[in-house]
This record gives C-alpha cells, sequence and structure tokens, in this order.
C-alpha cells in the first residue's frame, strides 16, 4: 500500500464517528420502544422500575467538539434503555476523557416511569 492511501485510510478513521453502548437487565425487561421515547432524568422521578444499567460512548474525530461527542453518547444511551423496553434514563456518571482520546462516556439506570 502506498504512504498516500494509508495517510487517506487514517484520516478517515479520524473523522468518523463511533458511538456504542452496553445494558445489563437487572430487573423485568419490558418491549423495545423508540429511542426517542426515552426521557433523560438528572435526579430520581417520584414513581419508577429499574430494568437495567446501561452504559454508552462517542469516540469521535479530533475536529469534533465535546458536545457533539457527548450528544452522540446521550443517543447511545437512549438506545440501549429503549432496546429493554425503559422509557427513561437515571443518570449516574459521566466522563469526558482527555483530548489525548476523545471519549464522552455515560452511564445510568434504565428506568420505567409510569404515566402520570
Amino acid at each position: 500500500m502506498s504512504r498516500r492511501l494509508i495517510s487517506a485510510l487514517l484520516g478517515a478513521l479520524l473523522l468518523t464517528a463511533c458511538a456504542g453502548g452496553s445494558v445489563i437487565v437487572t430487573g423485568l425487561p419490558r418491549p423495545a420502544l423508540e429511542s426517542s421515547a426515552v426521557k433523560i432524568y438528572l435526579a430520581p422521578p417520584a414513581h419508577y422500575t429499574v430494568i437495567g444499567i446501561v452504559d454508552a460512548h462517542s469516540n469521535r474525530g479530533i475536529y469534533d467538539g465535546s458536545q457533539t461527542k457527548m450528544k452522540n453518547a446521550i443517543e447511545a444511551l437512549k438506545e440501549q434503555a429503549a432496546s429493554v423496553g425503559a422509557n427513561g434514563v437515571l443518570l449516574t456518571g459521566q466522563d469526558q476523557s482527555s483530548w489525548i482520546s476523545h471519549v464522552a462516556t455515560l452511564t445510568g439506570e434504565a428506568i420505567y416511569v409510569p404515566p402520570n
């Protein structure tokens, strides 16, 4: 491979978005939802049931800002929660790693909040 091709591939890799996460079911899962139905909570709602533990990360290229990384991590977190039927995520932790690694990480509880 030529140096030019290798440089182009590495450059494309740095600019490509990469977000993902995981979920550990600790309660009773519910039917999956659309991620747009999942609400993020910074404080516990009055009534809720814990379905599981979720985490998500976003590893973006060096030219993406921290807000973009956090937005992508939030979307990944919602997708993980929605996959087990949670309509909410109670955030329990967040981290934005150093400028070298460019990773935003979120953790939380996938919860079901009953309608009022």
